[in-house]
């Protein structure tokens, strides 16, 4: 399961090294070696936008998101964290977390702490991504199609949703709803 969620924060200057160290002490959080993820830089020249892979070495002089640096993506240990700067106010944060809600909201705060980045609002986009493997899917589309009369007219989608959300409310023992 990964967790989608895009935040707004007040932009910055980073001083220089920042970023590498970020960088840095991001791979000890997730427990990995820092050249078993990957850094993209996306660069503006005049009517392209470029994207190279660099080492964490080669992000020590970025100081500013959005001049000539349009986006820094983290990759690392099947998470993503793209900066990017929708205006000279704004700096956009996608993150892309190999993770359930607990472990996104600790990762978030680790990421917002270490770069003291300052969120502009509460509101959050999520999004709860379920990934299941292509047999077990074409297993759920049979059951699917052989309870048609149950299912009230939902599409595959709202089935499986509405099927995975019983079975986590009966496992949790719970009476709540899942958004």
């Amino acid at each position: 399961m990964s967790t989608e969620i895009r935040r707004q924060y007040s932009n910055k200057s980073f001083s220089k090294g920042e970023l590498k160290k970020f960088a840095l002490k991001l791979c000890r959080f997730l427990n990995i070696l820092p050249w078993e993820g990957s850094i993209f830089l996306r660069q503006k020249d005049q009517d392209f936008e470029i994207s190279s892979k660099v080492t964490i070495g080669e992000i020590e002089n970025i100081c500013e998101i959005g001049t000539t640096v349009s986006h820094v993506d983290f990759h690392l240990s099947y998470n993503i964290i793209n900066f990017s700067c929708k205006s000279a106010q704004v700096l956009d944060v996608l993150y892309v977390i190999n993770g359930n809600r607990e472990y996104s909201e600790r990762l978030i705060f680790f990421v917002e702490n270490i770069l003291e980045i300052k969120r502009l609002t509460e509101g959050i986009n999520q999004r709860q991504i379920l990934a299941i493997d292509p047999p077990v899917l074409k297993l759920l589309e049979q059951v699917y199609e052989i309870e048609t009369e149950n299912t009230g007219g939902w599409t595959l989608e709202e089935y499986l949703h509405h099927v995975i959300q019983t079975h986590c409310q009966e496992i949790l023992g719970s009476a709540n709803t899942f958004p």
